[in-house]
C-alpha cells in the first residue's frame, strides 16, 4: 500500500473547517484559541467561553486579552503570541496565571504554536490552556502544591503565615520557600502579594466599595503601604487605576 497516497487522498475529502469546529467544541477542560496577527481572537471553543462566563464565541471575535483580563496580565499575554510568531517557534506547558469570571486566579498550562499561510507567512497563533488540577502527569510536581494555592486562593483576605504553608506541605520553612520558588518562580510572599493584587483590581473596577474597605478586604490593613506596593507593581495607584479602567468598559 502507498501509505502517503492512502493518506492525502482521505485527507483531501476532509472538509477541514467542520472538522477543526467540532473537535473544537467537544474537548472538555482543554481552552482552545486562535489569533490573527494582531492577537486578536479568531476561533475560541465552548470551553475558553465559558471560563470566561460568556455565552457565544462572537463576544470574542476580533477582541484581544486586554477586553478579559487585567491589563497587567493581557499585556504578557500579547507579548507572548507576537515572540512566538516573530521567532517562529511555538511551546508546550508553560504556566500561566489566569483569572477566572469570578476573579480568582488559577494556574493553568499554556501551548502556542505559529500558524502559517499557503505561501509559507506567518499569519497568527493557535493555542491551548489547561487547568493544572486537569493536567496529569505533566503537572505532577504541582500537585504538591495544590492544596497550597488552594488555601491561598481561599484565604488571601487573611493573614497568612509562611510557617503555616510549610507545615501543610510537611517541610521546613526554608525547604519550603525554595521549592515554591523551584515550581512558580516566585517566592510564597511574592505569590501571595499577586493574588491580593489582582483581586484588588478586580474589586476595584467591579465593586463601588472605597479603595480602604477593598484593601482591606484583600488583605492588606495598611492603606499606605497597599498603595505603595500597587504604585511599584501597576505603575499607578488604585484611584488612577480605577478611573482608567472604568473609562476603558464605558460604551
Amino acid at each position: 500500500m502507498d501509505l502517503a497516497r492512502f493518506q492525502s487522498e482521505f485527507l483531501n475529502r476532509v472538509d477541514e473547517a467542520r472538522g477543526l469546529a467540532l473537535l473544537f467544541d467537544n474537548l472538555p477542560e482543554i481552552y482552545l484559541f486562535v489569533k490573527n496577527r494582531k492577537s486578536q481572537f479568531t476561533k475560541v471553543n465552548r470551553s475558553l467561553l465559558h471560563m470566561l462566563g460568556l455565552t457565544d464565541e462572537s463576544e470574542m471575535l476580533g477582541k484581544t486579552d486586554m477586553d478579559f483580563y487585567p491589563p497587567e496580565m493581557a499585556s504578557k499575554y500579547i507579548e507572548e503570541d507576537q515572540q512566538v510568531m516573530k521567532q517562529q517557534k511555538g511551546y508546550t506547558n508553560r504556566i500561566w496565571l489566569v483569572p477566572g469570571p469570578d476573579g480568582l486566579l488559577v494556574w493553568y498550562l499554556c501551548s502556542k504554536i505559529p500558524l502559517y499561510s499557503r505561501s509559507g507567512k506567518v499569519i497568527g497563533i493557535a493555542g491551548t490552556l489547561r487547568d493544572y488540577k486537569t493536567a496529569g502527569a505533566v503537572l505532577e510536581p504541582y500537585h504538591e502544591m495544590a492544596d497550597i494555592i488552594e488555601y491561598i486562593t481561599r484565604k488571601y483576605a487573611a493573614k497568612i503565615e509562611i510557617h503555616h504553608l510549610a507545615e501543610m506541605a510537611c517541610l521546613s520553612v526554608s525547604q519550603f520557600e525554595r521549592r515554591f520558588k523551584k515550581l512558580f518562580q516566585l517566592t510564597p510572599l511574592q505569590y501571595i502579594l499577586k493574588v491580593r493584587m489582582h483581586m484588588a483590581c478586580h474589586s476595584l473596577v467591579q465593586s463601588n466599595a472605597s479603595i480602604t474597605q477593598i484593601a482591606q478586604n484583600c488583605g492588606f490593613y495598611d492603606h499606605s503601604y497597599f498603595t505603595r506596593k500597587f504604585v511599584k507593581m501597576f505603575g499607578m495607584t488604585p484611584k488612577k487605576y480605577r478611573s482608567t479602567q472604568t473609562a476603558a468598559e464605558s460604551p
